[in-house]
This record gives structure tokens, C-alpha cells and sequence, in this order.
């Protein structure tokens, strides 16, 4: 805000250089996080034009950096995995400044109503050695972890003659003069930033919470910074774990012997922000609450190795939608046991209006007469108590095989999710039936529910997420290629990495086994294991958690789904 000169244009200006009169100035807070200083150029705002010194701030002013925070609070706890090497990196700096706002806007306020006057300014200066070049950052060595090497920088720029006076544009674009130097925080052992307001988290650290992040997963500039998103890597838990990672930093167990050393140090720093004026009295639940869920984070349990099964007995066809070769009918009357064996169609995906054009099921039922089926029932309800009554179930119970034409998947987990309906179709495996479905008759067989929203179909993870299990620890999604969503199942799998994903294309379906499937059809399915496959080769690739490849199977491809891999023939 205050006056400089800048030797460059040998001009002298400030924001507040031209008040009609000094008595109107108004009381100004700025507030930035640590992203500012990496993405807009936050330093300009408290050095000399030149970047050499501090520049004294004026009365009616005070600048606050909250320290290692990202542009905005990100969720928590953290679901996307970031990073090459071995650290458990998350994308999204969950920070909690929150709290730090509504001080401020509170301490604003005093200071306009009653001339209270607000905490002294918060920010990291030259002269403490808090405020450096980029190249001159302390950040530890983390594994896989690349600190940044570029900067959002402003340039100087030209107008032409008439612009200083007049505000008249002859050069457009401008021509480009010397970037103002730009400055960052410097960091402390652990990497968490210094100079500003600190809060519990990088007081009291279980982890590294930087501003910036890195685009990792773009085709290009994978050097260049995320737009407003920071990182979270948590601190491994025990020095024996630190060491086999590589990892610098100090382990949980070595900050804080016991849970009680940890508690007492929270609130020890919770006070202290209080008594600062940077968090409210009335937060300290709140602040504390958040305190003890990142303790418990840290401390959970390791997730199980999940493994991915089909059905131990019994047959699945589950196909990507679209119109159908006769082969998938073929294969389905094969599995049950040849035309004249019992089958039901449910067709309870479809939509109201859809069944109402057809109340008797009879086009329902045209193509599987069509196909030499000769002994159909058809199965339908919204009701799950309807789907409990033994008079509904009976059908099922007595069929060969089900088959599941498309529509919308949450409309079958509405209807027969826990009730004696499901309970049936399991027992049709088990006696070595057969269930095949299509589009949302596809997805419904696995036990994660890809695009289960009752809203849309475009959203991967709705407000239904369970499907009916046929086959565990999966996800399904349909038209594949037709559609062009062949990357949409990074959304679940990137929230869900122990899941298998599966995308079906139009035309294109798989027939389970066991734990193993064949691929049929016209076109390819999708594999999202974490691995690229080469047939070339014959060999697989390892890919990074934030490579976001999968490969395409054509018919008569064979992969083994607890093992995850093709079966090389």
C-alpha cells in the first residue's frame, strides 16, 4: 500500500497515493496463504519494488500469511494419492484456516466500530530470513516428491507513450519488460512454511502441508504449478518406516512417545493461537475435534489387501450396452442349459415410462423368442417388500438364469438390495445358473455402483454406491467408447485404489467364471489395474498412481481377476 519508487520505470506510486484526504483511508486487512506467494505474487504487496528489502507497512494496515495453507481449506481427510516414490502423498492441503478468518473478520470489525486495534501483522519479512528466493527454500529431500523450479512472476509492461497520462492503449499486446522479483516463505525441517500465523497443524505437525503441487498427471508443463492446490504428506508413524521409505522427517512415535504427549502439545498451541487473536475461544472445540481426527488418521489401520472374485459357481455375462449380436443370447441360453431352460428378465432398471409403453412385457420378451427362449417370466417391482414375498421370488428361485436389461442401476439397488430377491439371484449362482445383464444390468453385478446417482448418469460416485456383489471389490461401467468415458472410472478409482475397474464398450461384454472372464463381442473392454500390458511384449508395466492409463482387451481375450493379469495364450 505504501509509497515506492521503482528505479526500472524511475516512477514513485501506491495504491493509496492519490486520497483526496488521509483521514479517509480505510482500514485494510490482507490476507494470503501460502499459495499466494507461489501463484500471485504475494511478497510484492510487503517488499520494495526491487525484492532487496522489507517495506513498511502503513498504520491503516496489517498483512496476514497463514502459513502452509493452499488457496482454500480441501477436504478431509485426503482421497486423491500424489507423487512417484514411496511417501503416502495426497493431493489437497487440508489446513484448517477457516477459524483464522472469522478472527480476523472479528478483530476488522473492532477495529473499524470501536478503534481496537487488531493483532500486528503476521507475514514472513527479509530482514528475518523468512521470505527467499524459491531457490533458496529448505524443503527436505522427500522421495518422489519434486519441489517446484517455477514461479508466477508479473512483468513490467509497455502501452506505449500514451497510457501513463492518458490511459490510451497503442501497443496491444504490450511489450514485456523485467519481471518484479518475487519472494516465498522459507520452510523449517519438516517442510512446513515459517513467517506467518501457524497453525495447530504446523505446530503441532503430523505432516508436510505445502501450498503448491505440481502437474504430475498432465500430457505437458508437468513442471508447472496446480492452480491453488497444495499438498498433505503425512509423517510416517514409525521411525522403522521413515527409514525403509528414505524419508527424512522425524516418525509420529519419535515427536510424540505417547498420545498424551501429542494431546498436550495441541492444546498448548491452541492457547496460544487464542491468546494471539488468531482463532476464536468459541472454535476451540472445533480446532481440538480436528486436532484429534488427524491423530486418529495417522493411527488407523491399514486397509486390507482387497481381492477381486467372481462367483464360486455358476455363470455372468456382463455386456456394455447397446444393440446386441445374437451371440450374447447364444451364450446365455448355452450357460442356462438350452432354449427350453427357465429364465427371468427384470427389467426394473427401465423407467416408469419406458415399462408403462409396454405393461404386458411383451416386446420385452420378443427378442428372447426371437432367440429360440421358449419358458420366460418376468420379474418386477420398486417395492422392496414385494421383493421380500416369497410369491415374487419364486420365479427366481426356480429359473436357470436372470437376465438384466439397461436403464438406470439405482432403481434395481432401490428395489432388491438386501432383501430375499438378492438373496435368490446368489443362490441361482450357486447351483451353477446363470446371470448376464446389460448397460445398467452390467453394472449392477459389481459391488462398487459406478454412476449410481438418482440425479445423473454422469456423476461416477452418486448417492448409491453399493451394487449387488456378483463379483467383489470391482467397478463396472458400460458404453465405453461409444460414449467416450473411458477415463470417467479414474474418479472412483482414485478414491477407491483397491478396486478393479472394468469398462465395457457397446456391443462388448465379459463372461465370468470363477475369478476369471472372457471377453465376447464386437469391440474392447477396459482394464484398470494399475498396470500397462504389452501383448507385444508379453509383459506388464507398472504405472504410477498418477498415470492414469488403462488397456484394451479384444474378444477372446483372458484375464484373471484375482491375480490381475491377462492370460497370456
Amino acid at each position: 500500500m505504501a509509497e515506492q519508487k521503482d528505479a526500472l520505470s524511475n516512477r514513485t506510486d501506491g495504491i493509496l497515493s492519490h486520497l483526496y484526504r488521509e483521514e479517509h483511508a480505510p482500514k485494510i486487512f490482507q490476507v494470503n496463504t501460502g499459495y499466494e506467494y507461489w501463484g500471485r505474487s504475494a511478497s510484492l504487496i510487503h517488499t520494495t519494488a526491487d525484492g532487496t528489502a522489507d517495506l513498511e507497512l502503513l498504520p491503516n494496515e496489517r498483512i496476514y500469511h497463514i502459513a502452509s495453507g493452499q488457496h482454500f481449506v480441501d477436504q478431509w481427510p485426503p482421497r486423491r494419492t500424489y507423487g512417484r516414490g514411496p511417501l503416502n502423498a495426497f493431493l489437497g492441503d487440508p489446513l484448517e484456516f477457516r477459524v483464522n478468518y472469522r478472527a480476523l473478520l472479528l478483530h476488522l470489525t473492532n477495529w473499524v466500530d470501536q478503534d481496537q486495534a487488531p493483532p500486528a501483522s503476521r507475514y514472513p519479512r527479509i530482514a528475518d530470513g523468512t521470505l527467499v528466493p524459491k531457490e533458496a527454500v529448505r524443503f527436505p529431500a522427500l522421495p518422489g516428491i519434486d519441489f517446484p523450479t517455477t514461479i508466477q512472476n508479473p512483468y513490467r509492461v509497455d502501452y506505449g507513450p500514451r497510457w501513463q497520462e492518458a490511459g490510451i492503449i497503442d501497443r496491444q499486446p504490450p511489450v514485456l519488460g523485467y519481471a518484479f522479483p518475487n519472494l516465498v516463505p522459507q520452510v523449517d525441517s519438516l517442510g512446513n512454511e515459517l513467517g506467518g500465523i501457524r497453525n495447530l497443524e504446523v505446530r503441532v505437525p503430523l505432516a508436510t502441508y505445502t501450498p503448491w503441487s505440481l502437474r504430475l498427471d498432465a500430457p505437458a508443463n508437468q513442471h508447472e504449478l496446480i492452480d491453488f492446490r497444495g499438498l498433505f504428506i503425512p509423517l510416517a508413524q514409525t521411525e522403522v518406516e521413515s527409514q525403509e521409505k528414505g524419508d527424512p522427517r522425524p516418525s509420529v512415535d519419535q515427536l510424540y512417545p505417547e498420545a498424551s504427549d501429542y494431546s498436550d502439545k495441541t492444546t498448548a498451541a491452541l492457547d496460544a493461537l487464542i491468546e494471539e487473536g488468531f482463532v476464536l475461544e468459541r472454535d476451540r472445540d472445533f480446532v481440538q475435534a480436528r486436532a484429534q481426527s488427524y491423530w486418529e488418521w495417522v493411527h488407523r489401520e491399514p486397509e486390507l489387501e482387497t481381492v477381486t472374485t467372481g462367483p464360486a459357481n455358476g455363470s455372468l455375462i456382463v455386456i456394455g450396452g447397446g444393440r446386441l449380436d445374437p451371440v450374447f443370447y447364444q451364450k446365455f441360453q448355452e450357460l442356462a442349459g438350452g432354449p427350453d431352460a427357465p429364465i427371468v428378465i427384470i427389467p426394473t432398471a427401465n423407467s416408469d415410462g419406458g415399462l408403462a409403453r409396454d405393461p404386458k412385457f411383451e416386446r420385452l420378451q420378443q427378442r428372447f423368442r426371437e432367440e429360440g427362449f421358449t419358458n420366460i417370466s418376468v420379474r418386477h417391482t420398486r417395492d422392496p417388500k414385494e421383493a421380500n414375498e416369497e410369491a415374487f421370488v419364486r420365479a427366481i428361485r426356480e429359473a436357470k438364469g436372470v437376465w438384466f436389461p439397461g436403464g438406470r442401476q439405482w432403481r434395481l439397488a432401490d428395489s432388491y438390495l438386501g432383501t430375499a430377491t438378492q438373496e435368490a439371484l446368489n443362490d441361482l449362482l450357486e447351483r451353477g445358473g446363470v446371470i448376464a445383464g446389460t448397460s445398467a444390468g452390467a453394472t449392477i453385478q459389481g459391488s462398487y455402483l459406478a454412476r449410481g446417482d438418482t440425479q445423473t448418469n454422469t456423476l461416477m460416485m452418486g448417492d448409491h454406491e453399493e451394487g449387488l456383489g456378483f463379483i467383489s471389490n470391482i467397478a463396472i461401467d458400460q458404453h465405453l467408447l461409444a460414449r467416450n468415458r473411458q477415463f470417467d472410472l479414474f474418479e472412483i478409482l482414485d478414491v477407491h485404489p483397491e478396486l478393479l475397474g472394468i469398462g465395457l464398450d457397446e456391443n462388448t461384454g465379459i463372461v465370468v467364471q470363477k475369478d476369471e472372464f472372457e471377453v465376447i463381442g464386437a469391440s474392447y473392454i477396459a482394464v484398470y489395474d494399475g498396470k500397462k500390458w504389452s501383448p507385444e511384449r508379453r509383459a506388464y508395466f507398472p504405472l504410477s498412481k498418477q498415470d492414469k492409463r488403462f488397456y484394451l482387451l479384444p474378444a477372446g481375450a483372458r484375464y484373471n481377476m484375482r491375480e490381475r493379469r491377462v492370460i497370456d495364450r
